[in-house]
């Protein structure tokens, strides 16, 4: 897991050509937690899963604000509303995430 952390670190620093403590804001931790909670935290597939989930969800919601009612501030925290509510029901209901660990034979 480390392993692919640093990659996907080493991949995000070469896809922004910059890195500074402003790039990672706390929204940002949120929504890759959210996608870890999501897809499940015992593979990388669940992970993959997760951050399609919740990424395909960011991006639509974008395109609602044209047909709600509600300014773009009270569309983004209604956004983190719902992501957040999802992780809670996804906690409750479906600890594994999307996609579940698999079993080890030598356990």
């Amino acid at each position: 897991a480390g392993t692919v952390g640093g990659l996907a670190g080493a991949l995000f620093a070469f896809y922004i050509q910059f890195i500074s403590p402003e790039n990672f804001k706390p929204i940002e931790t949120f929504l890759m937690w959210a996608m870890i909670i999501v897809g499940g935290r015992g593979n990388f597939m669940g992970a993959i899963a997760g951050a399609v989930v919740i990424q395909l969800f960011n991006v639509s919601t974008r395109f609602l604000g044209n047909y709600v009612p509600l300014g773009s501030d009270s569309m983004a925290a209604l956004r983190m509303t719902i992501i957040g509510v999802l992780i809670i029901l996804f906690l409750l209901y479906r600890p594994e995430g999307l996609i579940k660990e698999k079993k080890k034979i030598y356990d």
